[in-house]
């Protein structure tokens, strides 16, 4: 079987050859955006989970596209505030009391700060998506947590000093 197909007019399928018998043109005869609707919907379905990269995640989170527990629970609680918050600061501030500087306190702080901004606008726009009451929770717990936030760094700064 031999399938020739012409160069596309004005974006439409024109003449089809197969075995040397002419097809109609999208003009003339059947409507292919099915066809492409189908073939648009199988590729998107061909796409597995470990075809996703992290910067998929990333930006899926950014947007709020993940769902909300997956938002609170996984990037916030348990990455940010246990991993990030206990683990990192736990290590920051134990280093920087073994050398006397407040360096290591800054470099986690410059790390945090782009994360929590991150997680906090993914958790909003989440939640906002999902709305109901435990939308509406994580709305509150998030701006809750950004005035404790904002409200924490006088009494951090004053610590900070404290290695000078």
């Amino acid at each position: 079987m031999l399938l020739v197909v012409n160069p596309p007019k004005r974006s439409m399928l024109n003449n089809i050859t197969i075995n040397d018998s002419k097809v109609p043109s999208s003009d003339e005869g059947p409507d292919f955006s099915e066809i492409r609707a189908l073939l648009h919907d199988n590729r998107a379905a061909a796409e597995s989970p470990k075809e996703r990269s992290f910067m998929n995640t990333i930006g899926e989170v950014w947007r709020g596209e993940r769902s909300l527990a997956e938002t609170w629970w996984i990037w916030k609680v348990l990455i940010g505030n246990l991993g990030i918050g206990v683990g990192l600061g736990f290590l920051a501030g134990t280093v920087s009391a073994l050398t006397h500087s407040s360096l290591p306190i800054y470099v986690l702080l410059a790390l945090c700060l782009p994360y929590d901004i991150w997680i906090w606008v993914g958790c909003i726009r989440s939640a906002w998506t999902r709305q109901g009451f435990w939308g509406w929770v994580v709305i509150i717990l998030c701006i809750v947590w950004l005035v404790t936030d904002l409200a924490s760094i006088p009494t951090s700064v004053r610590l900070l000093t404290v290695y000078r």
